[in-house]
């Protein structure tokens, strides 16, 4: 497939990321190793930037529903006494959320996906792993595998950032053309040790 975005990781910040570009009517791709979302939260505040940015993905008001005011947070040294403390801006707030909010992270990740999956120009590869880059200079070729525990297989998906098919010795496998691909895969992730694209030759 060609896109204009392949986004490399679909937690909070890849599927935060799908649904702007998907809403600016940029054509997006997104390749997940998981099969759906996980199920603990490792991340549990944000800020009223964050609240803001959810409107523009379209669950500003869903979200709301579910989330807490942040109270401020008192640090204690061993002794019991206050080293450090934070607080929050009372109302009238300046963006008009919180200045700090509570979440869940997996109620808070299904919402962006349900947000995404309105976005007919967004396709979501889950299950799926990205295996290769190479760089063919006015545009990104990947190639992803179907995942199956360490070792992705062969898949019979290509996605493309857009227009530059890559050759063939750099497709074998499932692989498109982008013109840019923000990686939000965390650190477990092939991207992270990868060097970025390589170039390819043609």
């Amino acid at each position: 497939m060609d896109c204009d975005v392949a986004i490399i990781g679909y937690g909070p910040v890849g599927a935060t990321a799908a649904a702007l570009l998907g809403g600016q009517g940029l054509t997006v791709a997104v390749v997940e190793r998981m099969a759906g979302v996980y199920d603990k939260p490792r991340a549990i505040t944000a800020d009223h930037e964050v609240m803001r940015c959810m409107q523009f993905a379209g669950i500003g008001t869903e979200l709301g529903a579910h989330v807490r005011p942040h109270p401020g947070t008192r640090y204690l040294g061993v002794d019991g006494n206050t080293i450090k403390q934070t607080d929050v801006i009372p109302p009238p707030y300046p963006l008009g959320w919180p200045t700090g909010i509570h979440f869940i992270q997996p109620e808070f990740e299904a919402m962006l996906r349900r947000a995404v999956a309105r976005h007919g120009n967004v396709e979501v590869l889950l299950a799926h792993e990205l295996v290769d880059l190479a760089d063919l200079g006015d545009s990104i070729a990947s190639r992803s595998g179907i995942w199956r525990g360490r070792r992705p297989a062969r898949s019979e998906r290509d996605i493309s950032w857009p227009v530059t098919a890559p050759t063939a010795s750099c497709a074998e496998s499932s692989g498109s053309t982008m013109k840019t691909s923000p990686s939000t895969s965390g650190g477990s992730s092939w991207m992270r040790g990868s060097g970025g694209p390589r170039r390819c030759p043609r």
